[in-house]
Parts: structure tokens; C-alpha cells; sequence
């Protein structure tokens, strides 16, 4: 009987090769870093326009959305108005939930001056940023913007 079994050895110079391979992503990605080298940002822009809000659940699926130093509710979301608004507020609840912030804080809509808007929550610290959602997107966060500023 004979063993045909081979014992398999990597060769000594693709061992070193990959660390070394290795060693340089490193290096490569430590110095991004600490450089900022490669990154991308939106450049600063001010604020040129901001409203307070708070998102309140009235059931079915349905949120009043009030400005908040009044109380005053301005719109009401829900399926058919309100879909891109809707999944980002699930979406920062889950966050702040994650982070034990109370839900009925409130959120801020801000317009930039370069045109962007955000719906930012300081409490959690997240921002979303619409236009990375679409016009449409972005279409509803400016009616939420309009009507919450109409009232204040």
C-alpha cells in the first residue's frame, strides 16, 4: 500500500508576499485617515433655513408632524404622502432606541445654502441627507420644511 498523500506547502515567497500585501492596505488606510487623503465630503454649507418638528403617531400608520415651538400640527403623513418621510423616521426611531432617546424628541429640518436638505436628529445624531433619496424624496422634506416655517 502507498500513500499518495502529498503534505502541501505554501511557498515561503507568497507568504511573504501576502504579508507584506497586507502591511501596505494598512499603512495605506491608516494614512487616509490621518490625512484625510481620498476622502469625500459635501463641503460646509450654512443653514439657510430650519424648522424644529415633532413626529406624533395618531394611529394607523399615520403621524400628525407638529412644529414644535408652537405645538401647531402642520401636516399629517401617512402612506400616501408620506412614504420617504414615513421610513426615515423608522428609521431614526430604531436608532434612538438603540441609543435609549426618547422617541417624541424632536427633529430638525434644515435647507443648506448649496440646496440640500436634511432631516437631522441631534439626540441620536444621525442625519439624512433627501437628495440621496431622489427629487421626489427631497419634494417631501421641502413641503415638511414650507409647512412647518408657514406656521411659526
Amino acid at each position: 500500500m502507498h500513500d499518495d498523500h502529498h503534505d502541501p506547502k505554501v511557498p515561503r515567497g507568497f507568504i511573504i508576499g501576502a504579508g507584506v500585501l497586507i502591511l501596505f492596505a494598512m499603512v495605506i488606510t491608516f494614512l487616509g485617515r490621518v490625512t484625510d487623503t481620498g476622502r469625500v465630503a459635501m463641503p460646509d454649507s450654512p443653514i439657510v433655513e430650519s424648522v424644529t418638528i415633532r413626529f406624533v403617531d395618531v394611529g394607523g400608520g399615520a403621524y400628525d408632524v407638529r412644529e414644535q415651538e408652537t405645538g401647531k400640527v402642520v401636516l399629517r403623513l401617512d402612506a400616501s404622502n408620506g412614504g420617504f418621510a414615513l421610513g426615515a423616521l423608522r428609521g431614526l426611531n430604531r436608532r434612538r432606541m438603540q441609543r435609549d432617546v426618547d422617541a417624541g424628541r424632536p427633529y430638525e429640518i434644515a435647507r443648506f445654502a448649496d440646496g440640500r436638505l436634511t432631516l437631522i436628529d441631534h439626540f441620536a445624531d444621525q442625519t439624512i441627507e433627501a437628495d440621496a433619496f431622489g427629487s421626489t424624496n427631497a419634494e417631501t422634506l421641502a413641503r415638511l420644511l414650507a409647512a412647518a416655517a408657514a406656521v411659526h
